[in-house]
C-alpha cells in the first residue's frame, strides 16, 4: 500500500498545466461561484497586465484538491484488472514576507491541513494529518507527515513562477525521525534529501497553487501557450497548454478574468521493438486535458482554477513462456487527474 501512495503522490504532480484576504472579507469557494452566470464587465484599458500584486505582510489561504484514478488491464491467458482512486486535500497558509523591486515575492508557506482518502482494488485507506496517528501510520504516511505544519519559504515572480523553495531542513529531520531505524546523516546527505523533497514534492505542489501568467498584456480573446517536455514510456512527449481569455467578469464587486485552458500533445518514439527475444508494440497514446481559471485582476490574485488531464496507453508483448509456448500479453493503462485550487 505504501508503494501505491508514493506513486500516486508523484503522478498527480506530473501531469499538470504549466501551471490576501482580510478578516472582514467574504470567502469565495468553488461551490459559491457559477462562472457561467457571472456578469460581464467592460474595462477602461484595452490591454491589461495579468500579474500577482502581493503586498508585504499580506496573509491568505488556499485549498488544493487533487483527484486521481488509474485503471490497469492485463490480458494474457486470463484477465487481470486493477483500479485505484485517490483524493488529497491540502490547505496552505501563506504570508508575504517581502516583495523585491522586481515584484518577486518571498512567501512563508505552511501546509496546515492534509487529508487523504484512497481505494485500491477495494482496499480503502484514510489519513488526516490533523488527527492523532499511531506510530505505524506515521511511518506508513511519512511522506505526508513530514510536510505537514512545517513552514517553508518560496520565491514567486509576479507572473506566477515558483523560482525556488527553501528552509526544508526541518522536513528532513521529521522524515528521518519517522523511520523505524534511526540513522545519523551527514550534512551532504541531508542536503540531498532536502533537494529531493523540494523538486519531487514541495516545489511542484506549490506551483499548482499559483498559475503561470503571460508576460505580455492581454485583452479579451488573447491567448498564450506554455510548452514542456515529458517522457511517457517509449514516447517523448511535448505538452502544449493553450490559454484563452474568454471574458472579464464581476466577482464580489471586483473585476476578474475568465480563462479557458486546453492541453494538447505532440509525441514521437519507437513504437515497435525487440529485446531479449521479446517483441513489443505500442498503440498511439490518447492524451488530453482542459480546464478553467478565474483570476482577480483588481487584487492580482487567483480565485479558482480547475484543470484535468487524461492518458491512455496500450502495449502488446509477444514472448514465450517457460515451456517455449508463444504467449501474447496486452496491457492497457488509463489514468485521469484533476486539480482544483480555491482561495479561502
Amino acid at each position: 500500500m505504501k508503494k501505491y501512495i508514493e506513486v500516486t503522490f508523484i503522478s498527480i504532480l506530473f501531469f499538470t498545466f504549466l501551471i490576501a484576504c482580510g478578516q472582514k472579507e467574504e470567502k469565495i469557494s468553488l461551490e459559491e461561484i457559477d462562472t457561467e452566470k457571472l456578469e460581464s464587465v467592460e474595462l477602461k484599458e484595452e490591454n491589461i497586465d495579468l500579474v500577482y500584486k502581493l503586498k508585504k505582510g499580506e496573509k491568505f489561504r488556499y485549498r488544493l484538491t487533487t483527484l486521481s484514478s488509474a485503471s490497469e488491464k492485463i490480458q494474457a491467458d486470463s484477465l487481470i484488472h486493477s483500479t485505484s482512486d485517490q483524493k488529497v486535500i491540502y490547505e496552505f497558509d501563506i504570508e508575504v514576507i517581502d516583495v523585491e523591486d522586481d515584484k518577486t515575492s518571498e512567501l512563508s508557506v505552511t501546509i496546515s491541513s492534509l487529508k487523504l482518502s484512497a481505494e485500491m482494488n477495494r482496499e480503502k485507506i484514510e489519513y488526516d494529518a490533523n488527527t492523532e496517528q499511531s506510530e505505524e501510520d506515521k511511518y506508513k504516511f511519512a511522506q505526508y507527515s513530514a510536510i505537514h505544519k512545517i513552514p517553508y519559504r518560496a520565491r514567486l515572480t509576479q507572473y506566477g513562477d515558483i523560482l525556488e523553495v527553501t528552509r526544508l531542513d526541518k522536513m528532513v529531520d521529521k522524515l528521518m525521525s519517522l523511520q523505524p531505524q534511526q540513522q545519523t546523516l551527514s550534512a551532504e546527505q541531508k542536503s540531498e534529501i532536502a533537494k529531493n523533497i523540494a523538486e519531487g514534492a514541495i516545489r511542484p505542489i506549490t506551483q499548482l497553487v499559483f498559475r503561470n501568467l503571460p508576460q505580455t498584456p492581454v485583452a479579451k480573446d488573447s491567448s498564450w501557450v506554455r510548452s514542456y517536455p515529458a517522457q511517457l514510456s517509449v514516447f517523448n512527449v511535448e505538452n502544449i497548454a493553450t490559454f484563452i481569455v474568454k471574458d472579464f467578469v464581476k466577482v464580489k464587486n471586483e473585476k476578474a478574468e475568465k480563462i479557458s485552458a486546453k492541453l494538447t500533445f505532440k509525441y514521437e518514439g519507437q513504437k515497435k521493438g525487440e529485446q531479449e527475444g521479446m517483441k513489443y508494440s505500442f498503440d498511439d497514446p490518447i492524451l488530453g486535458g482542459g480546464g478553467s481559471i478565474l483570476f482577480n485582476i483588481d487584487k492580482g490574485m487567483l480565485l479558482r482554477s480547475e484543470t484535468n488531464t487524461s492518458v491512455e496507453m496500450k502495449a502488446t508483448i509477444e514472448t514465450k513462456d517457460a515451456m517455449q509456448k508463444a504467449q501474447k500479453i496486452v496491457r492497457t493503462d488509463i489514468s485521469k487527474n484533476k486539480n482544483v485550487v480555491e482561495l479561502l
